[in-house]
């Protein structure tokens, strides 16, 4: 037996008859062979990275690619110190990053909350509580207000069901179900006859059929949709494959030189391949993807500290080249948390729910019972007290709460006879109780519908009711306007009187007595305008996404100091008029979309990404979830949806913008430090090949062998590039534009910068290197010298790292205390490398004289000096003035 299709087009008989089950359910015998056959009753777990998946995922660097070759072929060649380091740097690159994401992966596995939820089935006629991951095919399960739907299923019977699918449709309004049969074939969100897993019952109770579980059901579906989607590699990713790969061709080329130019001098293959493959292996910047990798690391711990989640390693450096952030402004710039905070009578404006006196307001006690019965939220019972439902419905039911009304409460005094929730069509919802020999039917909805249909009113104080004159209603549309205008969601209320005779609620919503407006307020976060503004700051282009009305956006985006016109703003039914060419011409322009859908989001998305740009967008629901995939960054709001959450790249525990700007501003930092660190240890590599490669032309012995060019790299360059990885983000970082975060790690001028360095170095070098030889200095003195050279130039040199954007005297120097304890481990480990018998028998060094050290130390002086000149000519003034042309230009689109 099947999954069965298209059971919406069926009869419940034939439902039953297709899935082999009855009235009744599955006997336990029938279900636990099913459950066999179609296995659990979840999405997608087995996919789940495992330890192993994750560790060998660490291996897909290219510059990791690089060191194993590098160590294979020193290993081949006996060269045992070369190979042991080489193997090394390996291990601690792959392991930082393995308990990185391994951490991360666990993290977001508690932050999801996998709950299992229990389900109410039918097994051979008797009730049982059971798992719904259990749950298969054929049975037959009980629902009411308040549960979640465990599977696709088929309804067989239902009493007033309405269905919250926003989740999995995008559609906002409850959905009412009906168990009979529908005629022809429909889109998803029109199948009235059926529930969907992941959606919630707002109100009604049902009794269903299970017709698809797990991966089958239309949330697998789209889960797997997600899933198969080809995983895009990571600008950062692409930039470190051209930087192996330049690395790569270069060492090639150096070694090919260097081999043959040997061979032609001293005719010996061997020793000259031997040599050529150590030096090459030993100029390797071993240290790089380890640097690299810590980068990451604490960027992502930084993240998380701030309430934010990475769930990846490489996703902070996309949100450091970020252009566009698209956001919804519920939770974001507004603490996504409704509540009343005023009422407006007719003969009393705006009066906050603080000063109300039920006991001297009969029109106030009943605008409470209003709030209170047309309402589909409900509690949960637990530890602490948790609403669900929509958010309008749970803040007029925390209004009732407040003043101790609940439904039970009512229902005790006056019985409650029926209810009539939301209807979009009619705009409002009812509820009808029992009131001494009358019946009295509550009504709660739009204020345009309400207004207009009411033809009594009652006031703060008075028992009695009048009919409403015409300037009165006049006055009760001007208010609703007004408070519109403030960004408020307004509820009007009112009431009336039925005979006791009727029973049920009719739709003749006419000759009412209007009570007043409910004002709700989703209040402004505190740090949203200045976040706001430091958005822009930062070169970024926020742009407001969201369904609400086109008043209330508009107010939040004035309040928040958004320059947003009725130009700059698109409704969803405009928008889907318009072609892909037709939107890709104006959404340059568009500050706000309103009125808008999950397939809407994918659009615009797209459309900006046709532009060029880099795109953040942020979601909170399981339709949310492929723009989610599709963004550069996905970025899910913590109260959000599991499917999101694992549809997005960052995931906000805190809903809030303020931490959207501390990722960006962690990933500029992150992109920063790794150009700084590729910079420093590409530069000493380059030196170092440069000087060998100068004496092998020339015939001469080796100024430094292969173990000092290692020591160097990794035990006095090992600590700075560390410490340097962690380098403080530098100040004003977010006032940069965004442009200048997507050139590659090392683009024309940081190339050319890199090589200039690399001379500036070695011409002292040289320098040293000639005059001692040619004076006859013993050769294992020269080396020493020119081992200590470059060690105290490599020293001095990554504090000119620290800023690739202003000079050395015009930065916090001292500010890294990491770098500070760095250097002066190196000192000490370049002293006791000259001056203790183990390392010099190792390193094959000899004892320095203090003149020696003056001159070493005034040599590394002079090559600061003329690499902060050149980093001046080089970069600082063409950056500048690249500033400069960038931010005129950013001015230029704003006006």
């Amino acid at each position: 037996m099947e999954k069965i299709d298209n059971a919406y087009l069926k009869s419940v008989r034939e439902t039953f008859q297709e899935l082999f089950s009855s009235e009744k359910g599955l006997d336990e015998e029938e279900a636990q062979q099913r459950l066999k056959t179609f296995g659990l009753n979840q999405i997608g777990r087995e996919r789940k990275l495992t330890p192993v998946s994750i560790f060998l995922k660490q291996f897909r660097s290219p510059l990791v690619y690089i060191l194993v070759i590098a160590g294979v072929l020193s290993s081949i060649l006996g060269e045992r110190l070369d190979s042991l380091v080489i193997w090394i740097a390996i291990t601690i690159d792959v392991l930082v990053g393995f308990f990185q994401e391994y951490k991360a992966s666990n993290t977001l596995g508690k932050l999801l909350g996998k709950t299992v939820y229990s389900t109410i089935v039918l097994r051979s006629g008797k009730q049982r509580l059971l798992d719904s991951t259990s749950l298969v095919p054929g049975d037959v399960i009980l629902l009411k207000s308040g549960d979640k739907i465990p599977a696709d299923s088929r309804i067989i019977k239902q009493k007033n069901l309405e269905v919250d699918e926003s989740l999995l449709t995008g559609e906002s309004f409850p959905r009412k179900k009906i168990s009979s049969v529908l005629g022809k074939e429909r889109v998803l969100a029109e199948r009235d006859n059926m529930l969907y897993m992941g959606t919630s019952i707002l109100s009604g109770y049902c009794q269903a059929i299970v017709t698809s579980t797990g991966d089958t059901t239309e949330l697998g579906q789209i889960s797997e949709t997600i899933r198969e989607q080809k995983e895009e590699k990571t600008l950062i990713q692409k930039e470190l494959e051209n930087l192996a790969r330049f690395i790569g061709v270069a060492l090639i080329t150096i070694l090919s030189i260097i081999f043959f130019v040997g061979v032609i001098r001293t005719h010996e293959w061997a020793k000259m391949f031997s040599e050529s493959v150590a030096l090459a292996v030993s100029a390797l910047p071993e240290g790089l993807p380890v640097a690299v990798t810590i980068i990451f690391a604490i960027g992502m711990q930084k993240v998380l500290k701030k309430k934010g989640l990475i769930r990846n390693l490489l996703a902070t450096e996309t949100l450091g080249r970020t252009e566009v952030l698209c956001i919804d402004k519920t939770g974001t710039l507004t603490e996504g948390k409704m509540n009343v905070t005023q009422i407006s009578f007719l003969d009393k404006k705006r009066l906050s729910i603080n000063d109300l006196d039920v006991y001297s307001s009969p029109t106030t006690i009943e605008i409470l019972k209003s709030a209170t019965l047309c309402n589909q939220a409900f509690t949960e019972k637990g530890k602490k007290k948790i609403y669900r439902g929509n958010a309008t419905d749970v803040a007029l039911l925390k209004f009732g709460h407040k003043f101790n009304l609940s439904k039970k409460s009512i229902d005790k005094k006056n019985s409650i006879l029926d209810d009539f929730p939301f209807d979009p069509r009619a705009k409002l919802s009812a509820a009808l109780v029992k009131n001494g020999k009358k019946n009295r039917m509550y009504i709660c909805g739009s204020p345009e519908k309400i207004i207009d249909n009411s033809s009594f009113v009652s006031t703060y104080k008075t028992v009695n009711t009048r009919r409403m004159a015409k300037r009165e209603r006049t006055t009760l549309f001007a208010e609703n306007d007004y408070l519109s205008t403030k960004g408020f969601r307004i509820i009007a209320v009112a009431y009336k009187d039925v005979s006791e005779k009727q029973r049920s609620i009719k739709n003749e919503f006419l000759e009412l007595t209007f009570l007043g407006l409910v004002v709700i307020d989703d209040p402004l976060r505190e740090s949203s305008k200045e976040a706001v503004q430091e958005t822009e700051e930062a070169g970024l282009r926020l742009v407001i996404v969201t369904g609400d009305q086109v008043k209330t956006a508009l107010n939040i985006a004035k309040q928040v100091g958004m320059p947003c016109e009725r130009c700059n703003i698109l409704k969803g039914e405009k928008l889907n008029k318009l072609s892909d060419k037709q939107l890709d011409e104006v959404i340059s322009d568009i500050s706000l979309f309103v009125r808008v859908a999950p397939n809407d989001k994918v659009r615009i998305i797209k459309s900006l990404q046709r532009k060029g740009k880099v795109v953040a967008m942020t979601g909170d629901g399981i339709n949310d979830a492929p723009a989610l995939h599709l963004a550069d960054i996905g970025i899910a709001l913590g109260s959000g949806t599991d499917v999101a959450k694992e549809s997005a790249d960052l995931v906000l525990m805190d809903d809030n913008l303020r931490t959207i700007l501390d990722t960006i501003r962690e990933g500029r930092g992150i992109l920063d430090n790794i150009k700084k660190v590729a910079i420093y240890l590409l530069s000493d590599s380059l030196a170092e090949v440069i000087i060998v490669a100068f004496a092998i032309f020339l015939g001469w012995p080796l100024p430094i062998i292969a173990s000092q060019i290692l020591w160097i790299n990794l035990v006095e360059d090992g600590l700075p590039d560390i410490a340097l990885s962690v380098e403080p983000i530098e100040r004003n970082i977010l006032k940069l534009p965004p442009k200048i975060f997507q050139k590659p790690i090392l683009d024309l001028e940081l190339k050319l910068f890199t090589l200039i360095i690399g001379w500036i170095d070695d011409i002292a070098l040289i320098g040293l290197f000639v005059y001692y030889y040619v004076n006859g200095f013993d050769i294992e003195f020269i080396r020493t010298m020119i081992f200590a050279a470059l060690t105290i130039d490599s020293l001095f040199f990554v504090y000119a790292c620290k800023s690739l954007r202003e000079p050395l005297w015009k930065i916090r120097i001292l500010n890294n205390k990491l770098l500070n304890i760095s250097f002066i481990i190196g000192a000490i480990l370049l002293v006791s490398a000259i001056y203790l018998p183990p390392l010099q028998t190792l390193l094959q060094t000899v004892p320095l004289s203090f003149n020696y050290w003056i001159v070493l130390i005034g040599v590394g002086l002079l090559d600061l000096l003329a690499l902060e000149i050149t980093k001046e000519i080089l970069i600082l003034r063409r950056a500048r003035k690249k500033h400069k042309e960038m931010k005129n230009k950013e001015l230029k689109v704003k006006d």
